[in-house]
């Protein structure tokens, strides 16, 4: 929510709303393995049914601002991350920024920051300087059709 640096993104960057968005009912019943009432919704080739266990993960997500992912979220038997593909259709519908910390084995964790949600394409790089600089550590990685100068 608010870094180091003293900003909240939400307060600073106010999401694009006249756009298509999933619900979060849909969100709710693609991650059930329902059909979404609207189309687009989801994808087949997508996995987000889940598991019991990550439904508890998505649950306890959606009240904390934030998904806590073991390892990389992969599932061999399903080819896929379910929780992570549904846990940022759930920011999308909310037009938050979504927020991964994957808990690593090894004791070093990682936070990703996915401000894609908020569908401000002309703004991505400015704001990943300034979430990346509020964190210490923090570094911009994949940006696509963007230098990073």
């Amino acid at each position: 929510e608010e870094g180091e640096g003293g900003f909240a993104v939400k307060d600073i960057y106010k999401p694009e709303m006249d756009c298509w968005r999933p619900t979060t009912d849909d969100v709710d019943r693609i991650s059930f393995g329902k059909p979404a009432k609207k189309k687009m919704t989801g994808s087949r080739g997508v996995p987000h049914r889940l598991n019991e266990d990550e439904r508890m993960l998505f649950d306890m997500a959606r009240r904390k601002g934030f998904v806590e992912i073991g390892g990389s979220g992969w599932r061999k038997e399903r080819r896929g991350a379910p929780l992570v593909n549904t846990y940022r259709n759930w920011c999308d519908a909310k037009a938050v920024p979504a927020v991964y910390l994957y808990k690593q084995r090894e004791g070093i964790d990682e936070v990703l920051l996915d401000i894609s949600p908020l569908r401000l394409p002309k703004l991505f790089l400015q704001l990943a300087k300034e979430c990346a600089a509020a964190a210490p550590g923090g570094e911009v990685e994949a940006l696509e059709d963007t230098e990073l100068s």
